[in-house]
């Protein structure tokens, strides 16, 4: 059911952003500033933020699809997320050109 696998992924994701309800807002408005500071200019500051909010990222969704996987073993109720095999598509003959005369 992709409805509920929504919400559930919803629900994850959420519960993972409140980790941002704890960093303070001088340190917010810090980094925010710093950021504005740093507009068209490349080099070392652009490759750690880049990374580091990459890093952010990735560190939520393995939170989210963890917290996932724990409570779809709590509820065996939702359905298993494993891919389903594809039926196999008919294969149209390969048209061939006009048959060549054979050589004597």
């Amino acid at each position: 059911a992709p409805a509920a696998t929504a919400d559930a992924l919803k629900s994850h994701i959420l519960a993972a952003l409140h980790a941002f309800d704890e960093v303070p807002i001088a340190q917010l408005l810090d980094d925010r500033y710093k950021k504005y500071r740093h507009i068209g200019q490349g080099g070392k500051f652009w490759r750690e933020k880049v990374r580091s909010g990459l890093n952010n990222v990735f560190g939520l969704l393995a939170y989210a699809v963890s917290r996932m996987e724990k409570s779809n073993r709590k509820n065996p109720k939702v359905p298993d997320a494993s891919p389903r095999a594809r039926p196999e598509k008919p294969r149209l003959p390969v048209a061939s050109g006009p048959k060549r005369a054979e050589r004597d």
